[in-house]
Order: structure tokens, then sequence, then C-alpha cells
């Protein structure tokens, strides 16, 4: 018996040593959702930041769902090169006026300890018949109402796994 309980927690202590960030946006709306940036910031600077280098992608009405998340990647890495849903190419941001085009995996290389983390910012999204920014502040809100859906936003902690969760409703 107690071997199995040394399996069945060495296997939880494992699981939480490799776990990290994860990104995911449920569209529960009855309107498809036109998502146009996707930003991360740095966790105590300025810069760098990251935007997703995609112009739009489409999160389908009712049950679409979009996952950036890599189960490989040390725990304080943002997932740019996901093993879901993918974002080929991220801009690096490194001053107002300066930004690199970063191809996914070359991304997350960038963030090789922990004073180098991304997280999530924000998220700017198009329902059809309105916009807004969900996310953090100063650019983003945790609640963001529009004519025809309401989006919000919270994160989840557990351990080292940090879950930054969307979910866009109908109003």
């Amino acid at each position: 018996m107690k071997k199995y309980l040394f399996i069945v927690f060495a296997i939880a202590l494992g699981a939480t040593a490799t776990a990290q960030k994860k990104l995911y946006i449920y569209n529960l709306s009855s309107n498809d959702v036109t998502v146009s940036d996707i930003l991360t910031k740095h966790v105590t600077s300025e810069y760098p930041k990251f935007e997703d280098n995609v112009s739009n992608f489409i999160i389908p009405a009712i049950t679409g769902n979009f996952e950036l998340s890599n189960s490989s990647i040390p725990t304080y890495r943002f997932p740019f090169f996901s093993e879901v849903d993918a974002v080929a190419n991220w801009n690096r941001i490194t001053s107002a006026t300066t930004f690199t085009s970063l191809a996914a995996g070359a991304a997350t290389l960038t963030q090789t300890n922990s004073s180098q983390a991304q997280i999530f910012h924000c998220v700017k999204y198009d329902d059809g018949s309105a916009s807004g920014i969900i996310g953090t502040t100063p650019l983003g809100s945790n609640e963001v109402v529009l004519i025809d859906t309401t989006a919000y936003y919270d994160v989840f902690i557990s351990g080292t796994l940090v879950e930054y969760t969307i979910v866009i409703l109908d109003n």
C-alpha cells in the first residue's frame, strides 16, 4: 500500500513540477468572435512585451475555444509555442518604437529564466457589433460588457500551474 501511495505522490509531484502557464478563451456566446491581438507583459518591467503576429482569428459561436498551452516547457514560460492552438509568429516589443518578429519556438526561448518570464496581459476581441479589450489593466479589464456579449477574465493559480481564462457569454 505504501508503494502505491508513493507512486501516486511521485506522479502528482511530477505533474506539479512540469505545470506551466495556460491561456484559455471560451466563446459560449451565439456570435462568432474575432480575436485580433494577444498581448503578454514582463512580470516586473515595462519591456519586453509580446504581441501575436497574426492578423485575426475567429473563435466560433457557442462551443468555440482557443488554448495556448505546452506541457513540456518550464513553469515560468508563457506558451508562445503551443501544443494545442497555434500562433506561429510573435512580435517581441523592446521599446515604444522597436520590435522583432519571432517564430513561436524562438519567442519561447527568450524566456531562459524566471526573471525573463512573460505573463498574460490582454486580448482584443470583436463580437460583430463592438470590440473590447479583456485582461489586466491598464489596457484591459476583468469584465467587458459590449452590446451583444459580456467577457469575463480571471486567473487561476494552483501550485505552479497558472491558468488565464476568458469566457465570452451572451448578454
